[in-house]
């Protein structure tokens, strides 16, 4: 998989001094996706317009709104004003490079952000080739992005405790097989070393009977020292 890097500029109240911020893993501008346009900016924008038509077919219908619901209202319409100050440009990574046409989607998305902010973020951009501006609006837009930001480390976690678990087992399967040949070599070569033992006890018989040691027996007695001596 490849890893995502992302720099956030600015801060809330305007665009400020560079700062990090939380990246993306995803391609074509979208939080945790790979290929393809839209992830974390066009979700954020579809349930903003979900929740716009709910409070107005709210009111339309003649409920009273909670207080809570007031609040949404103001933080939905906020979010839409050019002149949002609680807004943050974070950066996507853009597996296949095609990050012009992908910002012009995401201007799309976001018809709400002035051009000279996409000029801003592009200008400050760590790496124009492959990463991505995407808008985070208010507290609850960075919310957001860090809960998708752990839902996809959390796959990651997953996966490697998978391989882990998989280097574990093929580990053990190689190390059994070599306890058992190395055992099976211990048994070899205590075996040799018997027979060797037997051969010298013979020869060494024959000597203390004052037999003559020829030169063949000589030399194969030669022979069985240094086997004796390598085992």
């Amino acid at each position: 998989g490849q890893s995502s890097s992302s720099t956030g500029f600015g801060g809330f109240g305007g665009f400020g001094q560079s700062s990090s911020g939380f990246g993306g893993f995803g391609g074509g501008g979208g939080f945790g996706g790979f290929g393809g346009g839209g992830g974390f900016g066009s979700s954020q924008q579809q349930q903003l317009r979900q929740q716009q038509q709910q409070l107005q077919q709210l009111q339309q219908m003649g409920h009273p709104l909670t207080p809570e619901q007031h609040y949404k209202a103001i933080d939905l319409a906020y979010q839409q004003c050019p002149n949002n100050s609680f807004r943050r440009m974070l950066y996507n990574v853009v597996q296949d490079g095609d990050v012009t046409r992908c910002l012009g989607l995401m201007k799309a998305q976001n018809p709400a952000i002035p051009e000279h902010l996409w000029d801003k973020a592009m200008l400050m951009n760590p790496d124009p080739s492959r990463l991505l501006p995407i808008p985070v609006n208010s507290f609850s837009g960075l919310h957001q992005r860090m809960d998708l930001q752990k839902s996809r480390l959390d796959v990651y976690k997953k996966t490697l405790e998978e391989i882990r678990k998989r280097v574990n087992t093929v580990e053990l399967k190689h190390e059994g097989t070599g306890l058992t040949r190395l055992e099976a070599l211990k048994q070899n070569h205590l075996l040799l070393q018997q027979q060797l033992l037997l051969i010298m006890q013979k020869v060494l018989v024959r000597h203390q009977q004052g037999q003559l040691i020829n030169g063949p027996e000589r030399e194969l007695q030669h022979r069985l020292f240094l086997m004796q001596r390598e085992l």
